[in-house]
């Protein structure tokens, strides 16, 4: 794992990332990890950081040069735009 990122509007999820170049949704309860929801895969690289958003989205960002939008609830991939995409 290589980053975490809680959820604002999902009380009790988080998403991580990492060497794996897969994201992971997790729920916990009370301080105890109690699932792993999805499991999202994308990235062709080391995902090295996420942020969450609202509306259970987030973005990852990867050595593969490419930034991700996820919808969290759908357990989709919305937008990949690549390191030469980004103004």
């Amino acid at each position: 794992v290589r980053c975490v990122a809680a959820l604002p509007d999902a009380a009790g999820r988080f998403v991580s990332g990492g060497g794996d170049n897969k994201l992971v949704l997790w729920e916990h309860e009370g301080g105890t990890f109690v699932r792993k929801l999805n499991t999202l895969v994308g990235h062709a690289h080391f995902v090295r950081c996420v942020a969450a958003l609202a509306r259970s989205r987030c973005v990852s960002g990867s050595d593969d040069k490419t930034l991700i939008l996820w919808d969290l609830a759908e357990g989709c991939r919305l937008q990949t735009l690549a390191c030469d995409e980004i103004p």
